[in-house]
């Protein structure tokens, strides 16, 4: 029982400190519906800025098909990002 309770304790303590800072968190999973109910979760306890990577419009779908409002939530095609290149020395090169 005791682990138990320091468990919850230190939850208390991590929820405390992310509503005071919030945070942005990349979620991967979004087709996942375990994931997109701990999205909902973690908007709805203000404990940041939820990011999703994957296809907008399959995002969408999966969202609309769960009753989930994408609301406030980021969604990000990490396929049609421009990435910085990275010179030789590992610094990133100028645009």
């Amino acid at each position: 029982m005791k682990l138990e309770t320091t468990f919850m304790r230190f939850i208390g303590n991590v929820i405390d400190k992310l509503q005071r800072h919030p945070k942005r968190v990349v979620f991967l999973k979004a087709k996942s519906l375990v994931f997109c109910r701990r999205r909902r979760q973690f908007q709805a306890l203000h404990l940041g800025a939820p990011i999703v990577l994957g296809d907008q419009t399959k995002v969408k779908e999966v969202a609309e098909s769960l009753n989930i409002s994408l609301d406030g939530i980021r969604v990000i095609n990490p396929l049609k990002v421009k990435m910085p290149k990275i010179s030789p020395s590992g610094s990133f090169a100028s645009p």
